[in-house]
């Protein structure tokens, strides 16, 4: 399931400043995205059945802003039940099709 970007205030006119965000609800679990591409991004993510590492290489903890105990990227922070081979593929259509209505 999901909804409509929602509009949020950001200055006082929104003519000047108008700014939507992006609710997808699947597995019990709310995505909020700030843009399209944060959500082409996540869907990206959920696409690989395979990831990577998270460990951050030594030379790269400078562009995290902190020592490696204090750095974590966005897709850490997500329930790990949602990369399982039951919640995934629900994951991956409920982004697919969030996407698709978004853009229209």
């Amino acid at each position: 399931m999901y909804g409509p970007g929602l509009d949020v205030d950001r200055s006082r006119d929104q003519k000047l400043d108008p700014y939507r965000v992006y609710f997808v609800e699947v597995c019990s679990f709310t995505f909020e995205f700030h843009s399209l591409d944060q959500l082409r991004s996540c869907l990206d993510y959920y696409m690989q059945k395979v990831h990577p590492s998270t460990r951050i290489p030594g030379k790269d903890l400078g562009s995290y802003g902190g020592d490696h105990w204090e750095t974590q990227r966005w897709y850490e922070k997500l329930p790990m039940k949602l990369l399982n081979n039951h919640c995934r593929p629900k994951v991956v259509k409920a982004l697919e099709r969030a996407l698709s209505d978004f853009m229209t």
